[in-house]
Order: structure tokens, then sequence, then C-alpha cells
């Protein structure tokens, strides 16, 4: 039994290829955002005066996959840091709003037990 290591070891090659452009694609459509940030740095590439031969092969992009998953994680940080700032001001105002109740009642039952 003869077997061809060049085919199995292309064949993987291509599986491979296959497994991480299905992985890209899924991750897009889950990304809409990143699809628009890459349309987007691929337009504004193309509008740039000092382009290099390099930089207009089809297909190239100006921002790397890293590089939009890293922004995309970032804005999700600062959303939640802005989210959680906006619940503590909420527990803040409630709290005020609590505290001035508590002293309007106190002080509505000193004036009442003083006038009695």
């Amino acid at each position: 039994m003869k077997i061809n290591f060049e085919n199995t070891g292309k064949e993987r090659a291509e599986q491979r290829e296959r497994e991480d452009e299905e992985m890209k694609l899924k991750y897009e459509e889950q990304t809409p955002s990143l699809k628009e940030t890459k349309c987007l740095s691929f337009v504004m590439g193309e509008n740039e005066d000092n382009k290099t031969p390099e930089s207009l092969s089809p297909g190239k992009l100006k921002v790397t996959f890293e590089e939009l998953e890293r922004q995309r994680q970032e804005n999700q940080r600062r959303q939640a840091e802005e989210e959680a700032r906006q619940r503590l001001e909420e527990e803040r105002r409630a709290f005020e709003e609590a505290r001035q109740r508590m002293v309007n009642a106190c002080f509505v039952h000193v004036v009442t037990q003083l006038l009695h």
C-alpha cells in the first residue's frame, strides 16, 4: 500500500484554507460593523494621493483583520465603561432623592411634634 504524501499535504492545506475562509465569513456575518469598517478603509485607501503600486493590488486592505478586531474590542470596552458610568450616575441620583425624601420626612415629623 503506497500513500502519496504530497497529495495528502495538499489536501490538508486546502482543507485548512477552506476552514479559515469559512471562519472569516462566519465572523463577518456576525459583525456587520466590521464589514463596514473594511469597506470604508478600502474606499479611503483608494482616495489617497500617495498611492504605491503595492496598495493597488486587488483584495489588499489598509486595515488588517487583527487591527479591526482590536478596534472592535476597544469600542466594546468603551461602551461598557460608558454604560457602567451611566448606571453609577443613576444610582447616585436615586440615592440623593431617597436621602432628600428622608430629610423631608424627618423635618415634617419634627415640626409635627413641635406643634402638638
